[in-house]
């Protein structure tokens, strides 16, 4: 478990590159003029507000949902820690839950092979 906290901990300190926006384009083009690009950030985020046919990006320093609260009452949120990482949806497991996925599967083998 201690190894698993401190791979938590190591990813919340990178720095990462993020786009900024508000309001971001659509569909979202990195090349327009509407869109910056911010370094040093902690996490990139991408808001989309209930109701509103447009998305916030932008570099934010916890991955908090109910940081964009005074903004909206609902929305979507996503945060990532890879550069550019808030260009679109991404439905891909994070390192962390492939870990614990690896780890809970060599707990359950190892529970297994001590039962025979």
């Amino acid at each position: 478990m201690t190894t698993l906290s401190l791979m938590v901990r190591i990813d919340n300190s990178l720095s990462a590159s993020c786009f900024t926006c508000n309001p971001c384009p659509s569909p979202f083009y990195p090349g327009s003029y509407l869109i910056r690009n911010k370094t040093g950030c902690r996490w990139c985020a991408k808001v989309e507000p209930t109701g509103y046919s447009y998305t916030v990006r932008d570099c934010v320093n916890t991955c908090e949902a109910n940081t964009w609260f005074y903004l909206f009452n609902k929305y979507s949120y996503q945060c990532c820690t890879k550069d550019y990482c808030n260009k679109s949806q991404t439905n891909y497991p994070s390192l962390q839950m492939i870990t614990i996925l690896i780890f809970a599967i060599c707990l359950y083998i190892n529970k297994m092979n001590s039962k025979m």
